[in-house]
């Protein structure tokens, strides 16, 4: 999602001309315990309008970039919009008036302040969900960073330093005029957005580029010698491999 992010971003700017972030920051994914908390998210999602210190709107029903009003009213909804479940955690008849109570009483403080902290974690639910997510990472060979101690980009440069016998300089400064491919500091990179959680503004300055688009690019590269060379394929599975045994749940 955040390279997705940053390839819209690239269009966009193109586009019309303009330069910047769009997205920054805004993408994290959360694992949501449904039984007892998705219903809350919902309604923490669809008052995001008016829950703020100038509401958008006096109405949330009147909010055009939400699926609000398609909760709260019977008619034609797009083939994405997937309401049932969200209907069935009611467990109500009258499902449109009911989630419309629901939704303009107030927000569970509980979802206000997990969105609202300045470090989002990786999962909201009960203590017995975040310890059966746990369990099942640490019983799996699933590669979540969910509970994982995250590198910082210093270890990951760091450690591919020593790996090729090169300078970190060599890594992380770009070298102009070079031709041939710079294999280390694409690994670097794309591992540094792999294992770090820093965005692409953030491994724009690691990396000492003036644009964040170069880290984009260069991901690209890499993704592409991957699928083309075996040899680089294989080698990237072990550089990954290794520094992710280091990270612990």
């Amino acid at each position: 999602m955040k390279h997705i992010n940053g390839l819209y971003t690239q269009y966009f700017n193109r586009t019309h001309n303009t330069e910047g972030a769009l997205f920054r920051g805004r993408y994290k994914a959360v694992l949501v315990d449904a039984d007892n908390y998705l219903l809350h998210v919902s309604r923490y999602i669809h008052r995001n309008p008016i829950e703020t210190s100038t509401p958008l709107v006096d109405d949330l029903a009147k909010y055009k970039w939400s699926s609000y009003s398609a909760f709260i009213k019977s008619g034609a909804t797009p083939t994405w919009l997937v309401r049932d479940f969200i209907f069935s955690l009611q467990g109500k008849k009258r499902k449109y008036a009911a989630y419309k109570q629901f939704v303009e009483y107030e927000c569970n403080e509980e979802v206000s302040a997990f969105y609202g902290a300045k470090k989002l974690l990786s999962v909201l639910g009960s203590d017995d969900f975040v310890e059966s997510i746990k369990s099942y990472i640490a019983t799996s060979n699933n590669e979540s960073k969910l509970f994982s101690k995250r590198h910082s980009a210093n270890d990951v440069i760091t450690y591919l330093a020593n790996h090729f016998n090169v300078e970190v300089d060599d890594i992380v400064m770009v070298k102009k005029g070079r031709k041939e491919k710079n294999l280390p500091r694409w690994y670097a990179i794309k591992l540094c957005q792999d294992l770090t959680g820093l965005d692409l503004q953030a491994l724009a300055d690691v990396f000492n580029v003036k644009h964040y688009s170069a880290i984009s690019k260069a991901v690209g590269r890499l993704n592409a010698l991957i699928i083309e060379n075996k040899q680089v394929k294989l080698q990237w599975e072990a550089l990954r491999g290794c520094l992710m045994s280091e990270v612990k749940i």
